[in-house]
């Protein structure tokens, strides 16, 4: 872009050169597709949070060119690695999902799971996310992200929003299930919250929600009841969850319907009269 940028503009490099990320920014709108790669790629060797903001929010590049230049920048900058989940959150940059699962994938050993978490709960924009996309951010972190996000249901201040997330992950996030109970026997007025992630979990709350029916606690048991009773019927969302053979579901649905039917029973013989009425009986 030597001569062109001379007749028209300042070119890529001379951008570059003075840490124009503003300008660089502009490029990146060309009609031109090699103006808006080289100016993608300069970007992405600045090495700049904001310049990683610019590659986010750029809807006219290229997806691999995107991928490229912010993979430049996070070789850079480790930590831009971490904060594209951050920014794209803050900018909601829905469209740029998919850049950043690529960085995260890419960089994933250099990440703190915790810090992700953080930043999907701490968000002031809440998490617009897709479930699938939730499920490929956090899920590849395995029982490290589990284990964190079971401190954060933990957490008084944060237990509404992380039960929201574990409810996004689905079945993966079962070991969540006994911390989710808890968070609302602190706070029954996360029960709407904590209700929808379990019934997320299917079968792998059913241990504890098993376990929740002989809690000394009325409601508790009610929390229970309702979850097991509805869960059969409940259709779940598998996007981004891996695929289970058709003998798999069978035996999962089977678990289910049972765990629902021994809740039911349990239910009637209840002294309570909420947790009857919890069975739909």
């Amino acid at each position: 872009m030597g001569i062109l940028g001379s007749l028209f503009g300042p070119s890529v490099e001379a951008l570059k050169k003075k840490r124009d990320l503003e300008g660089l920014r502009k490029l990146l709108e060309s009609k031109d597709p090699t103006t808006r790669r080289e100016a993608a790629i300069a970007l992405g060797e600045l090495g700049d949070e904001r310049g990683v903001t610019y590659l986010l929010a750029s809807t006219r590049a290229g997806e691999a060119e995107m991928v490229e230049a912010l993979t430049k920048a996070v070789i850079r900058s480790p930590q831009l690695a971490g904060a594209t989940v951050r920014l794209a959150q803050a900018g909601g940059y829905g469209h740029a999902a998919e850049r950043v699962i690529q960085v995260l994938d890419k960089f994933r050993d250099r990440i703190s799971p915790g810090q992700i978490i953080e930043d999907l709960l701490g968000a002031r924009e809440g998490l617009w996310w897709s479930r699938r996309d939730l499920r490929r951010i956090v899920l590849p972190f395995g029982q490290r992200a589990i284990r964190y996000l079971i401190e954060r249901i933990e957490d008084p201040q944060k237990a509404r929003r992380a039960a929201q997330l574990v409810g996004a992950l689905g079945r993966a996030a079962g070991p969540a299930a006994p911390a989710l109970i808890e968070a609302f026997r602190e706070n029954p007025a996360i029960r709407p919250e904590v209700e929808a992630a379990l019934m997320e979990l299917y079968d792998g709350g059913l241990d504890a929600l098993g376990a929740a029916l002989d809690d000394a606690d009325e409601d508790i048991r009610v929390l229970a009841t309702r979850v097991l009773a509805r869960m059969p019927r409940h259709n779940r969302e598998r996007l981004g969850e891996s695929p289970h053979s058709e003998q798999s579901e069978a035996t999962i649905r089977a678990r289910v319907k049972a765990a629902s039917e021994e809740a039911l029973d349990r239910a009637l013989c209840d002294p309570s009269e909420q947790v009857r009425k919890a069975s739909g009986a």
